[in-house]
Formats: structure tokens, sequence, C-alpha cells
């Protein structure tokens, strides 16, 4: 029983880390720093905290607030 938890949750590791480092090369355009190594970890965060909190709403706000953030640093 407990090999076949740890197996699950290495299974959800490593498709939640291959998928945010394909999510982050699509952002390749905007630098290795700014584009693929933060995005891969904002990637890899959000997998993270649905499983944890199981609430699609907490995400869709965080999104926001990223994208929201990220504009207003823009027109400084």
């Amino acid at each position: 029983m407990f090999s076949c938890f740890c197996s699950l949750i290495f299974s959800f590791g490593i498709i939640i880390l291959l998928s945010s480092l394909l999510f982050g090369l699509a952002y390749t355009y905007q630098g290795l720093w700014q584009g693929v190594i933060r995005t891969s970890l904002v990637g890899a965060l959000f997998p993270a905290l649905y499983i944890t909190v199981d609430s699609m709403n907490l995400l869709i706000i965080l999104h926001f607030l990223v994208d929201y953030l990220a504009k207003i640093r823009q027109w400084e």
C-alpha cells in the first residue's frame, strides 16, 4: 500500500516537472531567467497548489494577480 502511494506521488511529481519545463520553454523569447526558469517555477507551483488545496478559484485569482502585477510593472 505504501509503495503504491509513493509511486503515485512520484508520478505526479514527474508529470508536474516535465509539463512545467515544457511550459517554460514556450517563453524562451523572454530570456532564460525571465522566460524559461521563472515561468517553469510558476508552472510547477500552480499544479502543486491545485493538488494541495483542490480549488480552481484560488488558481484563477493567483493567475490574475500575476498577470496584473506584471502589467503594472511594465507601465513603470
